[in-house]
């Protein structure tokens, strides 16, 4: 996925390398001026390479990024030896890496995500559903947190299970109010029926008491038309900042900023200029085919989640689709100003 280390070779950092220039939307990004903007902005990428052996990866698709005053580190899940590498951004070189067990009381399973609170408290949510906290030597400081949590939806009492990756919905822990937070779903529908998306979408799971409480965001109604589905488009997109949730889906230009401390709600449609904005249904009986899948996801545009960057007081979304500038095919950047 994201093409970071490099060996001699010094390739360049990331997908964004791609492009030079970048056509946006921009417009406020809560509150106030409600206009949108046309711009054509000419954006600069700073290239970050770092040398990496034989046990390294030039890919983490499961990774995270934790800062210090001085130094931002990336922290990469390594697949096959079953470690987290960790790499100095600031120093342009590897540091260390954490070894992981597969066997004895500290073994973890491969991660859906995980988040770094502090070097030596590690929230790492395996793909055996267990959220578990590993220390920096890779050893077990507390196991399984949320088996007082999976009981039921307060949704029609339905059966959740909760889900989160580093594309669509990264794993977030809030040490304030000592809450994470997750996508919740249905394990008692599948993708291509409409009782699937009737949950809502985003869960805070309070890791002292084990309440979850859902939030009232749902899935559009694109997404509840029976005989019908969208594809590789089931997850949606949510951010946490803070104090604020933006959330969206990768079938809709409308970002959506909820504000925790005051509970309010600002939706915005920021529409692409230069590729389509609307995705087409499938049949829902197509659910198992997924060369038919991909072919629709290859078809259609996707708009991912919204990306913050702290230096340019700015939000960012990816959005991919047909252009008619082929440099710019395989993507465009939606800005926000704060």
């Amino acid at each position: 996925m994201y093409n970071i280390f490099n060996m001699s070779l010094k390739r360049k950092i990331g997908l964004l390398a791609r492009f030079f220039i970048l056509f946006s939307l921009v417009s406020c990004r809560k509150g106030g001026n409600e206009n949108v903007l046309n711009q054509v902005l000419t954006y600069s990428v700073d290239t970050i390479s770092i040398d990496v052996n034989e046990y390294q990866l030039f890919d983490y698709p499961r990774s995270s990024i934790f800062k210090t005053d001085s130094i931002d580190y990336f922290y990469g899940y390594n697949k096959p030896l079953h470690r987290i590498d960790i790499f100095s951004l600031s120093d342009r070189k590897f540091i260390k890496s954490i070894p992981l067990s597969t066997d004895g009381p500290n073994t973890v399973d491969t991660p859906f995500d995980f988040f770094i609170h502090k070097p030596d408290s590690i929230f790492f949510y395996g793909g055996n559903y267990s959220l578990d906290i590993i220390n920096e030597q890779g050893a077990l400081v507390a196991k399984n947190l949320l088996s007082k949590t999976r009981n039921s939806s307060d949704f029609e009492k339905q059966e959740v299970e909760y889900v989160s990756d580093p594309i669509s919905f990264k794993l977030y822990f809030d040490s304030k109010s000592k809450s994470i937070f997750f996508h919740s779903y249905s394990v008692e529908s599948i993708p291509n029926q409409s009782n699937y998306y009737l949950l809502p979408i985003l869960a805070e799971v309070n890791l002292e008491t084990g309440v979850a409480t859902e939030y009232p965001f749902n899935f559009l109604d694109s997404y509840l038309k029976e005989g019908e589905y969208l594809g590789e488009y089931m997850n949606p997109n949510s951010v946490i900042e803070d104090s604020l949730i933006i959330f969206s889906f990768p079938n809709s230009s409308e970002i959506n900023v909820y504000d925790r401390k005051s509970k309010q709600l600002v939706s915005k449609r920021i529409e692409s200029g230069f590729t389509k904005n609307t995705v087409k249904s499938m049949p829902s009986e197509t659910y198992s085919e997924m060369h038919l899948r991909l072919n629709h996801l290859i078809g259609n545009p996707y708009f991912y989640k919204t990306v913050y960057d702290p230096f340019r007081n700015l939000d960012y979304r990816t959005h991919r689709g047909e252009h008619s500038n082929p440099d710019l095919i395989l993507g465009n950047l939606n800005f926000s100003f704060t």
